[in-house]
This record gives C-alpha cells, structure tokens and sequence, in this order.
C-alpha cells in the first residue's frame, strides 16, 4: 500500500528546513508534483497550483531578480491532454517575468522522440503550436536519445 505523501514526512527529507516545499498532491497512482526550493538562495513571491503545474514565482537573493518557475506534470492519458495543453497555455501566458520549465510534458513534439512510429495525436499539434506561440525554447538533453521505456521484449522508447 502506498503511504500518502504529508508535510510530515518532509521533516524526514528536510530535517532541518533548508527548503521551502510546495506540492500538488497525487491523484490514485498518477501526477503530484514535490518542489522544494532553498530559503539561503531563493524566496517564493507566490504560488500558483494547478492541476498539472505547479508555478512558482521566485526572487533569486544574489542576483536580486524575479524569475518563474513551472514544475510540470502533463497527464499520460489522451483524453487529458487537452486540459493539460490549455491550463499550460493559460499558466504560460500570464507569466510577465522570465521562466523556465521541468518536469515531464507527457507529449511528444515529433516522431524523432520515439522509436517506433507516432500517430499524429492531435494533443502534439496543440503542444507545437503553444510552443510556437509563445516562443518557447527546448534546451536539448545530452547523452542518450531516449529518457523512458515500457521494458518490454520489444520495448517502446520515447
């Protein structure tokens, strides 16, 4: 059984709270996002939870700045996307200050991002499409082509 995730426990990682914690709780075995940010380098200004974001705008002490931060946990159900893709779109928008994004987007862009053939999924135009509008820019991984596996016989790679 699966223990729920409670600010408790954040005693047990964080003993001695040098991280402000902020999170968005799992629902059944999918989603929830942890981020927990250090108190000597960063303030959060606000917080802001959706239900697949979780927007954080910081001051950042030595450079004396604001800077956003979206933690991201796109549904992997197709019938979820939408809601994901227009929730990213409106958290995005709003930002008037630089921002950077982590987390898994659970949508792939292209067909180069997986081994076996995509389907044109509606959900990859609209991502394309906000990353377009909004002039986001990908910072490219190093190292290995694919970051998961289904692991099977004959595995699915993305």
């Amino acid at each position: 059984m699966k223990k729920k995730f409670t600010p408790g426990r954040l005693r047990k990682i964080d003993p001695f709270s040098i991280f402000s914690w902020n999170w968005i709780p799992s629902v059944g075995k999918s989603g929830g996002i942890l981020c927990g940010v250090r108190n000597d380098n960063l303030d959060i200004i606000s917080c802001d939870k959706g239900k697949y974001i979780l927007q954080l705008v910081l001051y950042d002490k030595k450079k004396k700045t604001n800077w956003g931060l979206l933690i991201v946990y796109g549904s992997a159900h197709e019938e979820f996307k939408e809601e994901f893709l227009s929730e990213l779109a409106s958290m995005c928008g709003c930002m008037q200050i630089p921002y950077i994004f982590g987390g898994d987007f659970n949508i792939l862009r292209h067909s180069g991002e997986k081994n076996k053939k995509l389907c044109n999924h509606k959900s990859s135009d609209i991502f394309n499409s906000i990353i377009n509008t909004l002039a986001l820019r990908e910072i490219h991984i190093s190292g290995g082509k694919y970051t998961w596996t289904n692991n099977q016989a004959h595995p699915t790679l993305e």
